[in-house]
């Protein structure tokens, strides 16, 4: 499912961490909230690294021949 969460903006530039304390949750519920002025800086600087379960993001060998 999809849930929508919403929290006051953060105003200061900053890396926040952020964890669930719902019992059970930590484990897979946490990161990290980065507010900058300059998104497209930030990225060049620090590449979102590729989920490797995320087989969307992989080009498939099948397509690869056409």
């Amino acid at each position: 499912g999809k849930q929508t969460l919403k929290l006051e903006a953060i105003s200061k530039e900053g890396s926040y961490e952020f964890v669930c304390t719902f019992p059970g949750h930590a484990a897979l519920m946490w990161g990290t909230i980065v507010v900058t002025k300059d998104v497209e800086a930030y990225l060049a600087a620090n590449p979102v690294p590729q989920d490797p379960s995320d087989h969307s993001a992989a080009p498939h060998k099948a397509h690869a021949s056409r």
